[in-house]
């Protein structure tokens, strides 16, 4: 089959970026078309290729936006009936509009996945490369992976997962390896309004960024990220759904001047294409 979603929303704290303590308005746009082939008369072999474009602008703002270009592809074979390995590989391509290095990365996982039916399984490892177009900025290898643990029925969703990876988006030069632990639960109410909450802590180590300690110390920049968050959809049709988010972020850092509490809400339209 053939999909697509669109999805459109506006925030005030920087995506992407928690080691930012100002506030500027923003408006990101994301067009993400997929297509899934199976093969075989069994269907046990299938191949998936999506396209990923997030265009990141400012608001009345010296903030440097962006426009990032991702492929993914996945090639799986279904092991027996409860096992599916595949081979994931992505391609990123990051234009910035100012003066941060633009940069290709390339990632490739090994993803095993185990569906029990109303429980679900999925671990992935591999590495993540970078090469930026800046020169005095030095190119990243990174080990990255991730485990999820789903539950799924008729109207209720919920999943555990832990992950590490580098981060995408990094004004400044300023990046980070992040590993981060969620968990996110939905209903959906009245065939009409999907209700959730979510929370996760978030822990980032920076590439070449030092500040200055408590004490006046010289130190590598490290922080802590806890999220709290609460949603409430309307879907107006079966493609387009509505959704207004809450929450709370309490961010700590080692260096002065980066600690931050945030309060925000979110709004967004969703809109999914499928073949009837």
């Amino acid at each position: 089959f053939i999909a697509a979603h669109f999805k459109l929303f506006q925030k005030e704290r920087n995506p992407g970026y928690p080691h930012e303590t100002a506030r500027n308005q923003f408006f990101i746009a994301r067009f993400s078309p997929l297509a899934n082939f199976q093969f075989g008369n069994d269907g046990r072999l299938s191949y998936k290729m999506k396209y990923r474009n997030s265009n990141l602008e400012y608001d009345n703002s010296v903030q440097e936006g962006g426009e990032e270009h991702r492929g993914i592809f996945e090639l799986g074979y279904e092991l027996t009936a409860v096992t599916r390995i595949a081979l994931e590989y992505q391609l990123a391509k990051m234009d910035y509009d100012q003066n941060t290095s633009d940069y290709l990365t390339n990632q490739v996982k090994l993803v095993v996945g185990y569906d029990l039916g109303l429980f679900s399984l999925e671990v992935g490892a591999g590495v993540n490369e970078r090469d930026f177009d800046d020169t005095g900025v030095d190119d990243t290898e990174t080990f990255v992976y991730h485990v999820k643990l789903s539950m799924e029925g008729a109207e209720t969703k919920i999943s555990l997962g832990s992950e590490y990876n580098f981060n995408d988006r990094g004004p400044g030069n300023g990046y980070y390896t992040a590993h981060k632990v969620g968990l996110d639960a939905e209903i959906l109410y009245a065939d009409r309004f999907p209700l959730g909450i979510s929370g996760y802590f978030m822990e980032m180590e920076y590439v070449d960024t030092q500040g200055l300690s408590n004490t006046g110390a010289s130190v590598d920049r490290k922080d802590n990220v806890y999220h709290v968050s609460g949603r409430v959809g309307y879907k107006i049709t079966e493609s387009i759904t509505f959704t207004v988010q809450g929450g709370y972020e309490d961010m700590q850092s080692n260096t002065v001047g980066d600690d931050y509490d945030n309060t925000f809400v979110l709004g967004a339209i969703e809109i999914g294409l499928y073949p009837r």
